[in-house]
């Protein structure tokens, strides 16, 4: 029995309304954790995240995010999502091999397990640049918590595979600040609330797992990696206070919350933006009041400026 031309028509107007809808719905579906894709590295894992308009044949900068302890790969992009907002970057999740990273302190788990983390993150680096092209001299690390203190690690012993770093939550282990011996230099920043109870800003005494406090931590840093004997500090907001050095070429800085606990976010300052600000001026200094930076044929120089 032959179906009227109307009913044919309605029909195949339906199946292509619904192909149609489900079409959109896959290109609207813009959850990040969907963009993740799982890598298989020998026996560990990363995830990886493209840019939202990544393109094969373009260079991008590479970031690698390292969580907290207990913590996930997934988990650090659901808190930091540095690949949102912007096109630059290609950005890695690490997993840790074991419940933390082996941060520096012969102190954890992670230690007494033989977790080779540095080694990790090296072929995880060289891994990503086989995949895809990164700019060279742009590659970047963030931490929270005691993922900051193992990007610490790296700024310590494997400052030659990165531009820039950046540590949030955490000051110092007494362990890695006695050892650090960086070859050469790296930007560092470091933000930490004053009023952390869990790695504290002031630092902690303990028999296997001291700390030292945050202002010496970035004190100890600047000084490891050759910046000038001259802090600059001052009050970015009634929150924020920033203790800044610079070698000449690059800065490490402290920024300290008042008051903030122990979070990644914080009132008053983006972390994920503040972040890849620094990242992206991290050759340059901050400057006191009164002054300026002038370029010429010769380079850049800091000027005093009164008027």
């Amino acid at each position: 029995m032959k179906q009227p031309i109307n009913t044919i028509v309605a029909v195949v107007t339906l199946l292509i309304c619904l192909s149609s809808c489900r079409s959109s719905e896959q290109e609207l579906n813009t959850d990040p954790l969907e963009q993740l894709q799982l890598m298989q590295l020998g026996e560990r894992q990363y995830w990886l995240a493209l840019p939202q308009h990544y393109q094969s044949d373009k260079s991008y900068k590479l970031l690698l995010a390292f969580h907290p302890s207990g913590g996930s790969g997934k988990g650090m992009q659901s808190l930091s999502h540095f690949e949102q907002g912007n096109n630059d970057y290609i950005v890695a999740y690490p997993d840790s091999e074991q419940v933390e990273w082996n941060e520096g302190c012969n102190c954890n788990i992670a230690h007494r397990l033989g977790a080779d983390d540095l080694q990790f993150t090296s072929d995880m680096i060289v891994d990503i640049q086989q995949r895809h092209t990164v700019t060279p001299g742009e590659v970047y690390a963030a931490g929270y918590s005691q993922g900051g203190l193992f990007v610490q690690n790296l700024a310590c012993n494997l400052p030659q595979q990165f531009k820039a770093v950046a540590v949030v939550a955490a000051p110092m282990s007494v362990q890695l600040a006695s050892s650090c011996a960086p070859p050469q230099p790296v930007s560092i920043m470091m933000v930490h609330g004053t009023a952390d109870p869990v790695l504290p800003y002031n630092g902690m005494v303990h028999s296997n797992f001291g700390l030292i406090s945050s202002p010496d931590a970035i004190a100890l840093l600047a000084g490891k990696n050759a910046a000038l004997p001259y802090v600059l500090e001052k009050a970015l907001n009634a929150s924020v206070n920033l203790t800044s050095y610079h070698n000449g070429k690059q800065k490490f800085q402290l920024f300290s919350m008042k008051d903030g606990e122990h979070n990644w976010q914080f009132s008053g300052f983006d972390t994920r933006r503040e972040i890849l600000n620094f990242f992206a001026t991290a050759e340059q200094a901050e400057l006191p009041e009164h002054s300026q930076r002038v370029s010429t044929e010769q380079g850049q120089f800091h000027v005093r400026a009164m008027g």
